[in-house]
C-alpha cells in the first residue's frame, strides 16, 4: 500500500466512522505538562515492551517521570491515542498484523486526529523491507530506527530528545495562544520561535554528536592509560627477574635463594613435610682460573650452572648461584633418599660435561663437591640449622678427597 492508498483510505475512515474525535489542541496543551510524560509503546513483540520499560525505568524528564502505555496492534494504537491526545512520544512498530500498520497509524494520527505535536519514532526489526529515505521523506515521523539501535544504542537520547522537543512545541504552542492577539510589530518574534521549532531537534542531534565524540575521545584515552599501565607492569617484571637473577649464570642468585627458602621453610613448618638443601662446590675452581684465565673460568660457570638448571625441573624446586663457585639446590617435599638422588645426577652430569682442568688434583676434567641436609621443620628449629649442616657436609666431602656426595648426620 503507497501513500495515496493511504489517504484515500484515511477519507472513507472519516466518511464511515462518525464517532471519530479529533484531538484539539487546547485539550493537549491543557493535559501534557502535568506530573508525567506520556510514552506509547506500538509493537507485536511483547518482549519489546519489557525490555523498553526496563531500559527507560527511572528515568525522569523536567523533575517529570514517564507513564507507558502499550498497543499490539495498529488499531489497539489508534484507539489509545484518541482516548490520550496528550501522549509525547510513540514508539511505532512498521510492522505488525499487515506490513504497513505503523505507517496507516501514522496517517491516522496526523491527518485524521490532525496530531501534529507527539513526537513519532518509527522503528524495526526488518529496515530492508521498507528503505530509511522513503519513509523519512514521505511519511510524517520524526525519526526512523531499526529494534536494536534504539534498545543498545540510542533509546535513552532519543526519548530525551523526544521529549525535549515535545516540551518545547507544548511551550511554543501556548505562546502561540497567547500572542495571537499582539500586534503585528510581534510577527518577528513568532517567526523566530517557529524557526526555533523547525530547527530544537537538529541542535539535539547535533549536541549528541559532539557527547559522542567526546565519549569516543575519553575512551580512547583510557586505552591509553590501559597500555601505559601495561607497559609499566612489564617493565616492573623485567626489574624484578633482573633483581632475582644471577648476571653470570642466568639462573636465580643468592638473593631469590635467601627468599626462597625462606618461604619453603615457613611453608613446610605448617605442612610438616621435609625440606632438602644441596650445596655444591666446583672443586679447586681457583686453580682453573689460574690455568685458563677468569674469562674461561667465566663461562666454566655458565655451562655448570644450565646444566644444573636442566636436571631441576620441578616447578617448587631452585638452583642459585650461592656465591663464587658455590651452587644451591633447594629441594621441597623431599627427604634424604631424593636430594641422594638429585644430587649423584648433579655430580655426574658435570663429569659429562669433560670441561678439562689440568690443574685439578682431583682429576683431569671439572668435578663438584656435594653437601646435603635433609629436615622437617619444628617450632625448636631454625633455618639457620638446615644451612649449617648443609654446609659442614660439603666441607666434610672437599676434606674427603673432593669429588664426592656426603649427606649431614
Amino acid at each position: 500500500m503507497d501513500i495515496e492508498d493511504m489517504e484515500r483510505r484515511n477519507q472513507k475512515f472519516i466518511a464511515d466512522n462518525d464517532e471519530v474525535i479529533f484531538a484539539h489542541e487546547t485539550t493537549i496543551l491543557n493535559n501534557s505538562l502535568k506530573d508525567s510524560w506520556k510514552i506509547l509503546l506500538v509493537d507485536s513483540d511483547g518482549e519489546f515492551h519489557e525490555i523498553t520499560k526496563l531500559a527507560l525505568e527511572g528515568l525522569k524528564f523536567e523533575n517529570k517521570s514517564l507513564t507507558f502505555f502499550s498497543a499490539y496492534s495498529g488499531t489497539e494504537a489508534k484507539q489509545i491515542i484518541q482516548k490520550n491526545p496528550d501522549i509525547a512520544i510513540i514508539l511505532l512498530g512498521q510492522i505488525m498484523e499487515n506490513d504497513n500498520a505503523g505507517l496507516e497509524v501514522v496517517e491516522y494520527i496526523r491527518n485524521i486526529l490532525q496530531n501534529k505535536l507527539v513526537r513519532i519514532i518509527l522503528q524495526t526489526g526488518q529496515p530492508e523491507r521498507v528503505p530509511e529515505d522513503t519513509i523519512i521523506l514521505r511519511c510524517n515521523i520524526n525519526d526512523y530506527k531499526t529494534k536494536t539501535e534504539l534498545i543498545l544504542n540510542k533509546l535513552t537520547t532519543k526519548i530525551i530528545a523526544g521529549l525535549r522537543g515535545f516540551s518545547a512545541l507544548i511551550k511554543i504552542e501556548k505562546s502561540k495562544q497567547q500572542l495571537s492577539d499582539i500586534a503585528l510589530e510581534n510577527a518577528k518574534l513568532y517567526e523566530q520561535i517557529e524557526k526555533y521549532t523547525d530547527t530544537l531537534e537538529d541542535k539535539v542531534t547535533e549536541r549528541t554528536q559532539e557527547l559522542e565524540i567526546k565519549n569516543r575521545q575519553l575512551e580512547k584515552e583510557i586505552q591509553e592509560r590501559k597500555n601505559i599501565e601495561k607497559t609499566l607492569q612489564e617493565v616492573n617484571q623485567k626489574l624484578e627477574l633482573l633483581v632475582n637473577v644471577d648476571g653470570l649464570t642466568g639462573i636465580s642468585n643468592r638473593r631469590h635463594f635467601d627468599n626462597c627458602l625462606s618461604r619453603e621453610w615457613r611453608r613446610l613448618k605448617r605442612e610438616q613435610k621435609p625440606l632438602s638443601l644441596i650445596i655444591c662446590d666446583v672443586d679447586h675452581f681457583k686453580l682453573y682460573n689460574d690455568s685458563y684465565g677468569h674469562l674461561q673460568g667465566d663461562n666454566c660457570l655458565r655451562q655448570i650452572a644450565q646444566t644444573m638448571a636442566q636436571i631441576i625441573n620441578r616447578p617448587a624446586d631452585l638452583v642459585a648461584r650461592y656465591g663464587g663457585e658455590e651452587f644451591a639446590v633447594i629441594l621441597p617435599n623431599t627427604d634424604l633418599s631424593g636430594a641422594h638422588e638429585v644430587a649423584k645426577k648433579l655430580r655426574q652430569s658435570i663429569k659429562d660435561l669433560k670441561l678439562r682442568h689440568k690443574s685439578s688434583q682431583t682429576g683431569q676434567f671439572v668435578t663438584i663437591s656435594i653437601g646435603i641436609s635433609s629436615q622437617i621443620p619444628h617450632q625448636d628449629q631454625s633455618l639457620e640449622d638446615l644451612i649449617i649442616t648443609a654446609d659442614q657436609a660439603l666441607y666434610t666431602a672437599k676434606a674427603q678427597g673432593r669429588d664426592r656426595i656426603v649427606i649431614s648426620n
